[in-house]
């Protein structure tokens, strides 16, 4: 087919979004489309397969600033006239906006609610351009266990959502139960694309030592459990420990070091963070990926995460929390096991509950499911996206 014009929309760092850089390799693998990403980040950045990259630098909200915006954001809780001028007395918006217009796109991809405002005016100033809107979370109950979300956010956002998702010709979510609620909510179909890692030929890494390792990575968050986690590792024999990769400043990682030396001393570790391109290789040396993420809104409820399936990848025994997705995964394809709760007991009483024997079993099926979890299967589900929203079958 002829070459085709995209543009890419994200407000994160396009470095180090993973998901919107799998849509990039996606796309430029084909040799069917030509790649403009427009995002924020360092100036001069150049990534892979694209052909031009347009980024600006996010400078946080000053006290002076986030004061003079609260009144309008409270406000859309009585009338949604004012989520409009919100929105575009923002200058990256503005920017970004300004930026996509310097062309002429076939396809404008949205990545989440924020860019979807300015994906939906653009076309509409466009000859033929259709818009995919990728919603990386349910928007308005991202945070909604926070008092000041939903005081100042979610209205604002839902009449956002509300105003530009039917300018997409097709939309795309990370998993069935959000998929599901933007069905009930807004009367759309859209496709599961999961945050799967690429596919790597792994070789299972034999559980024979006397230590049996549990390991963690990604970014802190307050919500994901890693106080229980490490609380877990007092509850356990000597012959467990427990490994961390965590990105996080300092002072937090201090905290965690503490609690970890009172717990358990000795047997929890803190290893530097490896880059995205790593973590498969590297954890694979472990035995059991742990993640206890409490669902204290609807989307951590909904989550699959990025290190969820890179534990299967790697070809760990899993340990979860009882979050409905991913439960319903380890369960199908019998990975792992599901603590009864989200508390360091629980997860402890979980881990003890695997035998050496049946952590192999499920290291073994973790590798089986990984040749159907990967990025490869769902690559092929957004390109036949681009085909159908472009008119090809």
């Amino acid at each position: 087919m002829k070459i085709k014009k995209v543009c890419i929309l994200v407000r994160n760092d396009v470095e180090r979004d993973p998901r919107v850089n799998r849509q990039i390799r996606w796309l430029s693998d084909t040799g069917d489309y030509k790649i403009t990403v427009i995002g924020f980040g360092n100036n001069g950045v150049s990534l892979p397969g694209v052909d031009k990259t347009v980024t600006f630098g996010l400078k946080p909200y000053s006290l002076f600033e986030k004061f003079l915006s609260a009144p309008g954001l409270f406000l859309c809780n009585i009338t949604s006239s004012l989520a409009e001028n919100i929105y575009w007395s923002t200058p990256a918006n503005k920017d970004m906006y300004n930026a996509v217009l310097d062309d002429e796109y076939d396809i404008i991809h949205a990545n989440d609610w924020d860019t979807l405002p300015m994906a939906a005016k653009s076309a509409k100033k466009m000859k033929k351009t259709e818009i995919i809107y990728d919603a990386h979370e349910f928007a308005t109950l991202e945070f909604e266990e926070s008092l000041k979300f939903r005081l100042f956010y979610k209205k604002y956002r839902q009449i956002l959502e509300t105003s530009y998702i039917k300018n997409a010709a097709t939309i795309i979510t990370v998993s069935g139960l959000i998929a599901r609620k933007l069905a009930e909510v807004y009367g759309v179909n859209p496709t599961v694309i999961m945050n799967c890692p690429d596919y790597n030929e792994t070789k299972i890494n034999e559980t024979k030592s006397e230590i049996i390792n549990l390991c963690h990575h990604g970014v802190y968050h307050s919500s994901r459990g890693i106080e229980e986690l490490i609380k877990s590792i007092k509850y356990l024999d000597q012959e467990y420990a427990l490994h961390f990769r965590l990105i996080c400043d300092v002072n937090i990682k201090s905290k965690l070091e503490k609690l970890a030396a009172d717990t358990a001393p000795g047997r929890i570790f803190f290893h530097q963070p490896v880059r995205p391109s790593e973590i498969v290789s590297t954890i694979n040396q472990y035995d059991i990926g742990v993640y206890a993420l409490r669902p204290v809104n609807f989307n951590s409820a909904a989550a699959l995460p990025n290190k969820f399936f890179e534990f299967i990848m790697s070809g760990l025994c899993l340990c979860i929390g009882p979050t409905p997705e991913m439960k319903q995964i380890v369960e199908k394809y019998d990975c792992g096991v599901v603590c009864k709760g989200f508390d360091a007991s629980s997860i402890a009483e979980s881990v003890k509950s695997l035998s050496k024997k049946t952590i192999m079993d499920c290291k073994k099926r973790s590798l089986d499911a990984a040749q159907i979890l990967n990025a490869r299967v769902e690559g092929q589900k957004m390109l036949r996206c681009y085909k159908e929203v472009l008119g090809f079958s």
